[in-house]
């Protein structure tokens, strides 16, 4: 035993510099006082970052502008340049000034720049869903906000021929998908005394609020729009009839008849398989992970997969509230993504109110004077569409 103990000494005083090395290594992002906000971001995930705020910060001129806005409705004495000024410095003061100045509307309305809106506009794509699961090269700017492409709806043909015969000339059937822009409104509602104290982490919490009231609201859209009074048309009635199917039932083997049957519909009809995923709410990726080979007893079906690869049956997952999660109603959506196209107008109008009423998450409407509140109201432009409903599968009336 004292041998043993003796060798451990040893080794622990070996690996001592080793250890002491790694730990300095760790530690010396935190020490970096100017990457300190980034870095703590980057730990902390979605929850707001300590430290103050940086005007290169994704986002933050947009919210700051936002914020200005709402001041010249609380604090009429000062000018946007005074309060833009006293709150972040003369030089972002006369910045959001100058922006605000030249393009106010007869109504009191704005036109966010681009050199601000586009960066909010980066913020909102990875939250919002069905953006991040289309990816960057699937997003297309609208600039006149309509957009026509071309899609192919029948394949080339091809044949054997001998020696000196001749073949049949063919060339696939293209038609053409239309995406014409939708406008979203998003009201967020500031506290007054928000805009009226100073605050390090105001914007930061002005610009979470606005990106995920229109990220939220679009994957709704996106997902189960109708198409109907202006809205888009989403995944769920972009897609064929014939690839909606209801789920088969709640053991495990027919959980994974669904999952393979919405799979199926894909490759059978041809589609590419590029790049496949699926979308679902929380509640039924907890009830796969649940799912075990035999019982209580056996090995997990889907977890470790879903875990530690973020994918089901090979394909990555997300989460969203937006589709329905209620046993019985619930559904599960396996897409081909490259098939996907979303167009956008990336130019954002703001106005704002500190008398309007709006409805609340519960639906109730109040009153933004009663609560001294002052109400922003987003609206920003675009539209989905698919290159051809066969990549989207559905299985519906779900019960797991």
């Amino acid at each position: 035993m004292e041998q043993q103990a003796i060798k451990m000494s040893e080794l622990q005083q070996k690996l001592a510099p080793f250890i002491q090395d790694q730990i300095q290594a760790g530690l010396k992002p935190l020490n970096d006082a100017a990457a300190l906000p980034a870095t703590l971001e980057r730990l902390l995930g979605n929850r707001v970052a300590s430290g103050p705020v940086r005007a290169d910060e994704p986002g933050i001129m947009f919210s700051r502008m936002l914020m200005a806005v709402a001041a010249k409705k609380v604090m009429p004495e000062l000018s946007t340049a005074e309060w833009s000024a006293k709150r972040w410095g003369k030089d972002i003061g006369d910045e959001i000034s100058l922006a605000m100045g030249t393009n106010v509307g007869t109504a009191g309305g704005y036109i966010v720049p681009s050199r601000f809106s586009d960066d909010f506009v980066e913020l909102l794509r990875p939250a919002n869903v069905v953006m991040r699961m289309v990816g960057p090269d699937g997003v297309i700017r609208m600039e006149g906000g309509n957009l026509t492409i071309a899609k192919q709806t029948g394949g080339a043909t091809a044949s054997y021929v001998g020696e000196n015969q001749k073949v049949n000339a063919s060339q696939p059937t293209l038609g053409n998908v239309n995406l014409v822009f939708k406008s979203l409104r998003c009201i967020v509602a500031l506290s007054n005394s928000l805009i009226r104290q100073s605050s390090p982490n105001a914007e930061r919490f002005v610009r979470r609020d606005a990106v995920r009231a229109v990220a939220n609201r679009a994957d709704l859209a996106f997902i189960s729009g109708d198409g109907l009074q202006d809205t888009p048309k989403g995944l769920l009635n972009l897609a064929l009839a014939a690839n909606k199917f209801n789920s088969g039932g709640t053991t495990l083997a027919l959980v994974d008849t669904d999952l393979h049957n919405a799979l199926g519909r894909l490759e059978d009809n041809n589609v590419p398989m590029t790049n496949v995923g699926w979308l679902m709410h929380p509640r039924l990726k907890r009830s796969l992970m649940k799912f075990r080979t035999d019982g209580n007893a056996g090995a997990w079906a889907y977890r470790d997969e879903m875990m530690e690869e973020g994918t089901l049956l090979g394909y990555p997952f997300a989460i969203t509230t937006q589709i329905p999660g209620t046993a019985g109603s619930a559904k599960l959506y396996a897409v081909d993504f490259d098939d996907v196209v979303i167009g956008e107008a990336l130019a954002l109008q703001v106005r704002t109110s500190d008398e309007a009423a709006y409805h609340d998450e519960n639906g109730n409407l109040v009153s933004a004077y009663d609560l001294d509140q002052t109400v922003v109201r987003i609206i920003t432009e675009h539209d989905i569409n698919t290159r051809r409903g066969e990549s989207i599968a559905v299985v519906e009336a779900i019960s797991w």
